[in-house]
């Protein structure tokens, strides 16, 4: 396990293409931070009420679980990206 720090404008399908290398990880990243929560001012911008959206930022700074021993995880695809992800505008 690592810990990783949410960096601005980052969703949770940027996590986990940038910590696993597939989006097929974010079930994975929810069950290992149940205290996963938006970034409060983008959840403002866009109206939404205080639930968890997929699509809308995480609060920066938030520092999350990565299990570096999960099968999901693909290295070489890791490797190719090489910088951080970031989606949310």
């Amino acid at each position: 396990m690592k810990q990783v720090a949410v960096k601005a404008n980052q969703t949770i399908f940027d996590l986990a293409i940038e910590q696993y290398g597939m989006a097929e990880a974010v079930s994975e990243i929810i069950g290992n931070n149940p205290e996963l929560k938006n970034d409060p001012d983008a959840l403002a911008a866009l109206s939404y009420d205080n639930g968890f959206y997929f699509d809308v930022a995480i609060l920066p700074g938030l520092v999350i679980t990565v299990d570096t021993n999960s099968r999901l995880i693909r290295s070489n695809t890791i490797r190719e990206l090489n910088n951080e992800i970031t989606t949310y505008d």
